[in-house]
C-alpha cells in the first residue's frame, strides 16, 4: 500500500491527462504536444529543463516514480534480512525478522511490477 500511496500523485496525473484526452477526442501524445505548444510561448513561467521534460512525458516520470519509491523502501528490507541471514539457524527472532523482509521485498516488487506494467500499457494505448 505504500508504494503506490507515495506512486498515486504521478499516476493520478497520467490518469487525467488521459481522461482528458478522451474527452477531448484525441491522443495523450495529441494533448501533450498541444500544451507544450501553449507553453512555448510563456516566458513568464520559465521552468527547469528536468521539469518540462516530465510534463511532456508523463509514462517515463510515473514509471521513474514508482521503480525509485519501490527500491526506496526494498533497500533497507536487502540490509535487514542481508544482516540477519548469518543468525538464522541460532536465533528465532533473527529467522523471523528475516522471512518478514524476504516476504516485504517480495510483496514490494510484485506491486512495481503491477504498476509498472498498468502504466506500460497505458504508454503502448496512448502513443496510437
Amino acid at each position: 500500500k505504500l508504494l503506490r500511496k507515495r506512486s498515486k500523485p504521478c499516476i493520478a496525473h497520467l490518469a487525467k491527462l488521459r481522461r482528458l484526452a478522451v474527452s477531448s477526442n484525441c491522443t495523450v501524445t495529441d494533448l501533450l504536444q498541444s500544451q507544450n505548444a501553449d507553453h512555448d510561448d510563456d516566458d513568464d513561467h520559465p521552468e527547469e529543463e528536468e521539469e518540462r521534460r516530465w510534463k511532456i512525458q508523463p509514462h517515463g516520470h510515473a514509471i521513474t516514480v514508482i521503480l525509485g519509491e519501490a527500491s526506496s523502501l526494498i533497500h533497507p528490507l536487502v540490509m535487514w534480512r542481508n544482516g540477519t541471514c548469518h543468525h538464522v539457524q541460532h536465533d528465532l527472532v533473527a529467522a523471523s525478522i528475516s522471512t518478514m523482509c524476504q516476504y516485504s521485498i517480495q510483496g514490494l516488487d510484485e506491486e512495481a511490477q503491477n504498476l509498472g506494467t498498468t502504466v506500460g500499457t497505458w504508454f503502448m494505448e496512448d502513443r496510437n
